[in-house]
């Protein structure tokens, strides 16, 4: 599930292949809601979103990544704006800025999907072990980026970054679980506000 909106710099090539990612993803959800993960193939998938199954494998490498495509496109994002003017600072206001933006474009459809894809996660043991796998890899490729552009230079101070942004974004996302008739914005916003006062709270109190 890739944000909803689409930025500036985005070529029509990339723009139709996120809503192509998009649409076999929401057709593998389905399936798999109505069918069971274990009952549904990749060419059910391939066949029911109208494409072949080498085209399912150019998008995705297995059904499970089909499951847990990315709600935010944190990383295609961090990767179009690295070739401008407006490139992400290896701050931790900047990437969550960068995220309550993406955050604030997706749609009430993206958001259903993405109830269905928790739904599956609680009842499926082979996509809860790919969902905890996914997150790590999230984190890892953020770190990526940002070692990549030499900032900052110390690679703990790194991951610390990823880390925190992802886990940020997965702590908003299973409170909304709990209330989704929440903005989902103002949610992640009000739990980055939370780590700050957490974070400036003396020790001992």
């Amino acid at each position: 599930m890739t944000s909803a909106g689409s930025s500036p710099a985005e070529s029509l090539r990339e723009r139709r292949r996120r809503q192509t990612t998009a649409e076999i993803s929401e057709v593998a959800l389905r399936l798999f809601d109505e069918r069971g993960f274990a009952g549904t193939t990749v060419d059910e998938i391939a066949s029911a979103a109208g494409v072949s199954r080498a085209t399912f494998f150019r998008y995705f490498r297995s059904k499970e990544e089909a499951a847990l495509h990315d709600l935010v496109d944190l990383i295609g994002e961090m990767d179009r704006r690295s070739q401008g003017p407006s490139a992400v600072e290896a701050t931790l206001p900047a990437l969550t800025a960068l995220t309550a933006d993406l955050l604030g474009e997706v749609t009430p459809h993206q958001m259903e999907n993405y109830a269905t894809l928790r739904r599956l996660i609680e009842r499926e043991d082979a996509l809860r072990q790919a969902a905890d796998a996914h997150t790590h890899a999230l984190a890892a490729r953020i770190r990526s980026r940002l070692i990549a552009a030499e900032e900052p230079k110390d690679t703990f101070e790194a991951r610390v970054l990823a880390e925190m942004t992802v886990a940020l974004l997965q702590a908003t996302l299973d409170e909304w679980v709990d209330s989704p008739e929440a903005d989902l914005e103002v949610m992640y916003r009000e739990a980055v506000e939370r780590l700050r006062r957490c974070a400036a709270t003396p020790a001992g109190r």
